[in-house]
């Protein structure tokens, strides 16, 4: 996991994303999160720019040609619907963080990370090390951090050299 700051929304996020997004919120009040109209989407240029193609959670390179990229909503919308068109509340994801964080509300928000080294997934083994300096709620919500998503992604690159192999 990368820590990022949180850098001025663009210039354009207010007309092009909130407006629209928060106008359609007005009128479809009782609408599902998965219904919700996606102008989040314009932001992802701009997300992959100011974090370099790098995924906040797994802190690996997206190829943008694949299509795995996307903008996750750290706060999920089916719980924080007023912020489902707010800059500070996107995190420049894979499509596979952000499926496995779900509405988990317990994953460590990216931007919250005390330092770069707050913990080290060891991808071969699924073992995850703490920086000694930080105290035991941090270490309890980066164990709740790697049950959720991480552990799942140790599973999935399995997968995906499985599949590469045969």
């Amino acid at each position: 996991m990368l820590k990022i700051s949180i850098v001025q929304e663009p210039t354009d996020f207010d007309i092009t994303v909130r407006q629209p997004g928060e106008q359609w919120l007005r009128k479809h009040p009782n609408a599902k999160p998965a219904d919700y109209r996606d102008y989040w989407v314009k932001c992802l240029p701009g997300l992959n720019r100011i974090y370099k193609g790098i995924c906040c959670y797994y802190g690996i390179f997206i190829e943008r040609a694949t299509g795995g990229e996307t903008v996750d909503h750290y706060l999920p919308k089916s719980k924080y619907p007023h912020l489902a068109y707010e800059w500070e509340n996107f995190r420049y994801s894979s499509i596979k963080a952000n499926s496995r964080k779900g509405n988990y509300l317990d994953v460590i928000d990216p931007t919250k990370l005390p330092s770069i080294n707050t913990f080290m997934l060891d991808f071969s083994t699924g073992e995850l090390y703490y920086d000694d300096i930080y105290p035991l709620s941090i270490k309890s919500q980066c164990t709740r951090t790697h049950r959720s998503v991480f552990i799942l992604l140790a599973f999935y690159l399995r997968e995906e050299r499985i599949l590469e192999a045969c």
